[in-house]
């Protein structure tokens, strides 16, 4: 399973060891057509310099203490996950956790590249749960709006790496289905865990859905 960029690696994962995987489930996973798809999401030199900055910025004042004094160091968990909120304030203000992603995100292009790349992924069955591109969101224009149904087509075609594919749009949900709708992550991941146990044949057959 790979939310995000993670839909990536778990791609990559299941073309180089097909053994080891009985199935791929992609959260609102990044398509390796995304920076052709969506001009915006490729950065220019000026936005990634920005990004670095600001992260080493933000790593120096927690290096410091500065953040934590002036209590920037709360938890804060999004209400489905107010049970973890120890663990979460545990490891806030940490000055390694601001600059550990800047060179993923660098490389996050090329990354798609190369999936694209490998062969994925026969009759793999595939489970897409992507999130809602007509939610209401306040502050957006109509080019958020255009390039968030973009993306949701970019999630349809996703249905084509395999014979066996199913997509489920998650009802009023952002990028972070797990938050916004874990129940839906819960309860189809299930079910295709316990179909596999039991069961040989593809569960799915191309069809798209909104829970």
């Amino acid at each position: 399973m790979g939310h995000s960029g993670g839909g990536l690696y778990s791609r990559a994962f299941a073309a180089i060891y097909p053994e080891n995987v009985v199935g791929l489930v992609f959260v609102d996973a990044t398509s390796t057509k995304l920076f052709q798809a969506i001009p915006s999401a490729v950065e220019t030199v000026s936005q990634r310099r920005t990004r670095h900055r600001e992260a080493r910025w933000r790593a120096f004042k927690q290096t410091i203490g500065w953040t934590r004094l002036t209590g920037g160091c709360d938890a804060d968990v999004p209400p489905p996950l107010k049970r973890f909120t120890g663990f979460d304030a545990a490891e806030e203000c940490r000055p390694t956790y601001e600059t550990s992603s800047l060179g993923e995100r660098d490389e996050m292009q090329r990354s798609a590249e190369e999936v694209a790349n490998q062969s994925c992924c026969g009759r793999l069955p595939i489970l897409i749960i992507s999130q809602d591109p007509d939610r209401n969101q306040p502050g957006w224009g109509p080019q958020d709006m255009a390039d968030k149904h973009v993306w949701g087509d970019l999630q349809e075609q996703m249905k084509g790496l395999s014979t066996c594919s199913r997509r489920i749009i998650a009802r009023s949900s952002g990028h972070h289905v797990m938050i916004d709708r874990p129940e839906v992550l819960v309860r189809n991941v299930e079910a295709l865990l316990q179909h596999q146990k039991v069961n040989g044949e593809c569960p799915y057959y191309g069809e798209t859905e909104i829970q």
